[in-house]
């Protein structure tokens, strides 16, 4: 509760939200802060939660429904659970991927199919190889597979970050690279993440106007943008098949 007071005080100062990291593994993991989220959703305190990275895809819908989160850390395991899945994609739920980590951690791997192999390469750091193998991904015998095939596929509202920067050694830019190349998701795809982070930022509404429209002028053409009215949810791959 002193965490969710201290970010009312200091709204003025830029604080705009709250973050639960609690170990999602653990039953019932949200069950102590669930009192201070309501009281954030009270004051208008944006809230996000780690869930569905350790722990199973309870552990999501608890973080939603008993926590209000409007954001959900990592999430893969919502793929698990066709009822959470659905309850993420109806309340247009944003989800933060985390594509180096999560492989980390094996919070993407136990969902593979039996035949995945995760396969390694070295990081690239300036045009020069590093030791450490962290630029991973999973094939199976048919094709490449990750939990993002899902969301792309069925237009979940999820992003790309890159988590812990200074443990993983990437950049965004790695995960995007790396999303494009090894996990074979298309421009569009790509550039509806970079929407979906926009729309589903705690910004404030001006802000994320302004934001937007910098987006609009940035990736999608002129002659497209006259053909559509553009809101916040906006699905670009329609504008790409245009």
């Amino acid at each position: 509760m002193e965490i969710v007071e201290l970010a009312h005080k200091y709204r003025s100062a830029g604080v705009v939200g709250i973050d639960l990291a609690a170990g999602d593994e653990y039953e019932h993991s949200v069950a102590p802060h669930v009192t201070a989220f309501q009281r954030a959703t009270e004051l208008g305190i944006h809230r996000t939660v780690h869930a569905g990275e350790s722990g199973s895809a309870d552990s999501v819908r608890q973080a939603i429904e008993q926590c209000h989160a409007e954001r959900i850390g990592h999430g893969y395991a919502i793929i698990d659970d066709p009822s959470v899945y659905e309850l993420i994609h109806s309340r247009d739920i944003h989800l933060e991927c985390c594509l180096t980590s999560s492989l980390q951690t094996n919070a993407v791997g136990k969902y593979a199919p039996k035949d995945c192999d995760i396969q390694e390469k070295h990081f690239m750091l300036n045009g020069q190889e590093t030791n450490t193998k962290l630029h991973l991904h999973m094939k199976s015998k048919k094709e490449v597979w990750h939990p993002l095939h899902h969301f792309a596929r069925d237009h979940l509202n999820f992003s790309l970050s890159c988590d812990d920067p200074s443990v993983s050694q990437i950049t965004i830019e790695h995960e995007y690279k790396h999303a494009l190349v090894d996990l074979k998701l298309s421009p569009a795809q790509l550039t509806q993440c970079v929407f979906n982070a926009a729309r589903s930022s705690f910004l404030p509404e001006k802000e994320k106007d302004e934001l937007m429209n910098r987006l609009l002028v940035n990736y999608i053409p002129k002659g497209v943008l006259k053909r559509y009215t553009i809101d916040k949810k906006l699905d670009v791959s329609l504008l790409f098949d245009a």
